[in-house]
Formats: C-alpha cells, sequence, structure tokens
C-alpha cells in the first residue's frame, strides 16, 4: 500500500508539475545541440566540400561574351602578326654600318655624326 501511496503522489506531482511548465517552452534546443556536440574537423570540411555554389546568369554571360570578343578580335591581329616569318618583317632597305663602339643603322649613325659636326 505504501508504494500505490508513493506511485500516487509522483503522479499528482508530475501531473502539477505539467500543468504549471505547459506554457512554457523552450526554443533554444537547436543552439545548446550545437554548443555542446560541435562538429568534428571532418564533418565540417564534408559541410564545406558539399556546398551548392549558385552563379549568378548575368555575369557569367557577361563573361563569355567578353572572351568571345577578345578571341575575335585578339585572333586576326595575332594571325596577321604571324603571317611573316621573322626576316620578312624587317624593312629590307635598313642598311647597318659597324664601328668600334657597336652596330648602328646607317641613317641614324649620319644624322648623329652631323649633328655632333655642327
Amino acid at each position: 500500500m505504501n508504494e500505490s501511496n508513493q506511485e500516487a503522489e509522483r503522479r499528482a506531482v508530475k501531473h502539477r508539475l505539467d500543468e504549471d511548465l505547459n506554457e512554457i517552452s523552450f526554443r533554444g534546443h537547436d543552439e545548446v545541440l550545437k554548443r555542446a556536440f560541435r562538429p568534428s574537423r571532418r564533418q565540417r570540411l564534408s559541410a564545406w566540400w558539399n556546398k551548392d555554389v549558385e552563379f549568378s546568369l548575368g555575369p557569367v554571360s557577361a563573361a563569355f561574351a567578353l572572351l568571345l570578343l577578345i578571341t575575335a578580335v585578339g585572333l586576326p591581329i595575332y594571325e596577321a602578326s604571324t603571317r611573316f616569318s621573322p626576316e620578312e618583317r624587317y624593312d629590307r632597305s635598313i642598311q647597318l654600318i659597324e664601328t668600334r663602339s657597336g652596330i648602328y643603322d646607317k641613317a641614324f649613325y649620319e644624322r648623329m655624326v652631323n649633328k655632333h659636326e655642327n
């Protein structure tokens, strides 16, 4: 009988406690769990690795269009610059002369000599 009285008293106390605490709710459950059980380094790395990356369509399409424009303009310029061999790019009318101090263009050398003589 003693046990049944204790059980009945326990139920009564629990019922009264449930009624008193019915209006109170705990909302920080997730925050407490985050602080109590921090993720391991491996879990954080896995979460970082599995992030979804989103790109907006505007900047991506603008970058693609710019790349297309650079290729379209730059390719003909590059082809024009490589059309001739290095020997063909130089003007054949330039005459070089060798002096004690180096090799010079003849027209440039004559201008400098005339400048210093006058």
